[in-house]
């Protein structure tokens, strides 16, 4: 996907192949390199509830999600949703990326020990209670053309408490869903007011 949109990795010189999985007529697997626009680029989102905090519930760790496809080829589209293509996507994965997006950024906005962190043992892993403080978000960060990944932050106070709330969106110009993940709690002193 990320070659297919031309946005840089993690290599200083981008290459115009990727690596893929090719099944031969007697059923071995091969891996081959591709140029990569003969290889569909698909990219499943999870689309996912109200964070519970938001909703006054108590924290759990089962939740109902949607996935979300979005891809420049209509026709690879119309195949995975018409053949049922089945794809194996971890979303607690998923999630601990999003929380770690969310993390790293509030410390690069509000600076480190100026709030107090929520998203530690989910991004750890010591938890898997994470449909509390992440979910779909209220208010989605409108797509952007040449915009390919979007983090705004607003504080908001839920129960005498004020929170530091990350709205997160990859993707943001395919129109894939925004994350809100609770991030920070704030000191008894700080105003709810927008960051």
């Amino acid at each position: 996907m990320r070659i297919k949109l031309g946005m840089r990795g993690q290599k200083r010189k981008a290459s115009d192949t990727v690596r893929v999985l090719r099944l031969d007529d007697d059923g071995r697997l091969w891996r081959v390199n591709e140029k990569a626009d003969a290889v569909p680029a698909l990219l499943p989102m999870f689309v996912l509830e109200t964070p519970g905090l938001r909703l006054g519930l108590p924290p759990a760790t089962k939740t109902r999600f949607w996935l979300s496809l979005h891809t420049h080829d209509d026709e690879m589209l119309s195949k995975v949703t018409r053949d049922k293509t089945g794809y194996h996507i971890p979303l607690f994965s998923f999630v601990r990326m999003v929380a770690k997006t969310a993390h790293a950024d509030a410390v690069a906005t509000f600076g480190l020990g100026s709030f107090e962190p929520l998203l530690c043992d989910l991004i750890r892993g010591r938890t898997e209670q994470w449909t509390h403080l992440i979910g779909g978000a209220f208010d989605p960060v409108p797509p952007k053309e040449d915009v390919p990944h979007v983090v705004r932050f607003h504080r908001e106070a839920i129960a005498h408490q004020t929170y530091i709330v990350a709205t997160v969106r990859f993707f943001a110009m395919l129109g894939a869903p925004a994350y809100e993940v609770f991030t920070g709690r704030l000191p008894a002193r700080a105003a709810p007011d927008s960051a």
